[in-house]
């Protein structure tokens, strides 16, 4: 069994994604290649037994686009909020 706070926030994230769409939170976000990737709108929401607001990002296969706020000094940014 895996348990732990990361554990539960992924189990969230990926609850709360549409049938069809991927979701991914901030951080892991901030772990991927984004370059082949199209990122879609910021969404926040609570996660029980987790002091903060998560955010997640969508995800899909397509031309990147700027997402404002975000940087990386060692690989290219997202893509722009829709």
């Amino acid at each position: 069994d895996f348990l732990g706070v990361d554990v539960n926030i992924a189990a969230r994230v990926a609850e709360a994604a549409s049938a069809g769409e991927l979701l991914v939170s901030d951080r892991a976000l901030a772990a991927l290649d984004v370059s082949d990737l199209s990122v879609g709108r910021k969404r926040f929401f609570r996660v029980k037994g987790v002091p903060r607001d998560v955010k997640a990002y969508s995800l899909a296969a397509g031309p990147r686009r700027e997402l404002p706020g975000r940087r990386s000094a060692s690989r290219p940014s997202g893509a722009s909020e829709e």
